[in-house]
């Protein structure tokens, strides 16, 4: 018994990339805080940044979602 194949066609269908991870980058350091987000930004990161924890707050309670929060441990508020 001979069996007949059957070709399928593919038809691509438009994928929606997904978002950026975002990552929130908490420095009272200026400099700091630049060079990292550009840094993780050249990666495929959307950094946002925040000048001490209150401001960092703020942005996280805001109804973005932050993926990740990078600290420095010693800063104001």
């Amino acid at each position: 018994v001979k069996r007949s194949t059957t070709e399928t066609n593919s038809v691509a269908l438009p994928v929606e990339s997904p978002r950026p991870s975002r990552v929130l980058i908490v420095d009272d350091s200026l400099s700091v805080r630049r060079v990292l987000a550009r840094t993780l930004q050249r990666h495929g990161w959307d950094a946002q940044q925040a000048h001490d924890g209150v401001e960092a707050l703020e942005i996280i309670q805001s109804d973005e979602a932050i993926d990740i929060v990078i600290t420095d441990i010693e800063m104001p508020r």
